[in-house]
């Protein structure tokens, strides 16, 4: 599957620039100290240049385990104040973990007292994601949970889009002892199959829905999915020509399609079936129709298909509802499977996937009560 690159812009909320937002939440501030620390990271967060803010370090080196060994960049307070460990999954961007947007992202979180470890996943390098990972974040978080547990400090999991999926798989199979206290996932998903049917039909219907709602999809979303997923087919041809309309498709989304239908197979066909269909009633025999090595894939990330009962620890879920990528109601029909009291739900208006697109005040007020709850976690407060 493929990941967008993790794009908060900081820049786009303007927390700062609101008055109105400030004062109402200065005055909620006033009630607690984390309310404080929230009100401060959120001025952070918005680009202003607070002359009280930390300085943060970000030290690269190998963290051993029993998957072998992972290249790390481990940020923290240069005053070593940590309270709790945090493992940071990115999206997908060919500039890794040295992606200055998720730099800044983890430089935020080191700034609120986590120790932050972001790993180097070679597949999220090659804008993509896999059932791969699930095993590498499982590998990881056994790693920092001795650490963790070592230091007496709770232990959080961050992921971002897609990464979210084998990151709550991980979670969720890992031994008790080795689970985070708390997640948070952005702009995740539930259901590949609904996500497939986003992206190529613009559909979705929340829980309480029974007709389809009309999104607006990402155009390139679909051929992102191609590049990233044609080189499971098993014939060379395919895999060439897909990858090429894919290129093709990414420079110049009118790149006509007829002529690739006459190179490829059976299952090429199906792929490309797939990505061509606009009926969302279709999907599912669509993907039925895909080769084997696809269609487990899909099954492999698919968290409608796993259990989720072990899932004992918090999970925070923030989504936007003009998402391009994975509709929000991915986050609510997630909310519904985990177990009781797990989920806890936050949905915006100007987050744009995981891009602050816009600022409103409500927005501010909303993403607040997210940044005092991460902030509890941190604390061990439940």
């Amino acid at each position: 599957m493929p990941l967008q690159s993790f794009r908060l812009r900081r820049s786009f909320l303007v927390l700062g620039l609101v008055p109105g937002l400030m004062m109402a939440m200065a005055l909620l501030a006033s009630c607690s100290q984390r309310g404080g620390e929230a009100l401060a990271l959120l001025d952070s967060f918005s680009g202003s240049q607070r002359a009280d803010s930390p300085v943060i370090t970000r030290e690269s080196g190998r963290l051993d385990s029993e998957q072998g060994d992972f290249e790390v960049d481990v940020y923290k307070r240069a005053d070593e104040q940590v309270r709790a460990n945090l493992l940071l999954i990115p999206g997908v961007t060919p500039q890794g973990r040295d992606d200055p947007r998720l730099m800044e992202f983890a430089e935020l979180l080191a700034q609120a007292r986590f120790r932050v470890t972001v790993p180097e996943l070679p597949n999220l390098r090659e804008l993509k994601v896999s059932a791969e990972d699930i095993a590498s974040i499982d590998s990881l978080l056994m790693r920092l949970s001795k650490q963790a547990s070592a230091e007496s400090r709770p232990l959080g999991l961050v992921a971002i889009s897609y990464a979210a999926g084998p990151a709550l798989i991980a979670a969720s199979q890992a031994e008790p002892e080795n689970r985070p206290d708390f997640m948070l996932a952005i702009g995740g998903y539930y259901s590949t199959e609904n996500v497939v049917r986003y992206f190529t039909t613009g559909a979705f219907r929340t829980p309480e829905d029974q007709d389809w709602q009309e999104g607006r999809p990402h155009p390139q979303a679909r051929w992102l999915f191609l590049r990233a997923n044609a080189d499971r087919l098993d014939n060379t041809g395919d895999v060439l020509a897909l990858r090429r309309l894919a290129a093709r498709k990414l420079q110049g989304p009118n790149a006509g399609n007829a002529a690739v239908h006459s190179q490829l197979t059976a299952q090429g066909r199906a792929v490309l079936a797939l990505l061509e269909n606009d009926d969302p009633e279709r999907v599912e025999e669509g993907i039925d129709a895909l080769p084997e090595s696809l269609r487990a894939e899909l099954s492999a990330l698919n968290l409608a298909d796993r259990p989720l009962d072990a899932v004992d620890f918090p999970v925070l879920l923030l989504h936007g509802r003009d998402d391009p990528v994975i509709p929000y109601s991915e986050s609510l029909r997630l909310a519904e499977a985990l177990p009781e009291g797990m989920a806890e739900v936050t949905l915006t208006e100007g987050l744009m996937h995981v891009d602050m697109s816009d600022s409103r005040i409500s927005d501010g007020l909303r993403l607040y009560d997210l940044t005092v709850r991460l902030l509890e976690l941190r604390d061990a407060v439940e």
